[in-house]
């Protein structure tokens, strides 16, 4: 497994930095919260566009996660992956690569 010092993490959202700050200092995230309101990088990587809840039909960005290599190639995605799974499905990723 990379050394954890060598993993980079990064949370994007489509909040404005404001709201990201206040989101930050609640959970006290230990990286960086980078802001997309125009949905520019989800749109790319796939994870904004139509959602259906309880029937109601409405645009959003999906929860997911990317293992991106330093060189750029995405090594894993989860799409909706629920917060409570993302270090432990992350970790096991890691674990895979260094094998």
């Amino acid at each position: 497994m990379p050394q954890l010092q060598e993993i980079k993490v990064v949370g994007i959202s489509a909040d404005g930095p404001d709201k990201q700050a206040i989101w930050d200092e609640k959970h006290k995230f230990n990286f960086p919260l980078l802001s997309d309101p125009s949905h520019k990088v989800a749109k790319k990587y796939g994870v904004f566009g139509l959602k259906k809840l309880y029937g109601r039909e409405y645009e959003g960005v999906t929860r997911s996660m990317f293992l991106i290599s330093p060189t750029g190639r995405i090594e894993n995605s989860w799409m909706k992956i629920s917060p409570a799974s993302t270090a432990p499905e992350l970790l096991a990723a890691l674990e895979k690569l260094d094998e």
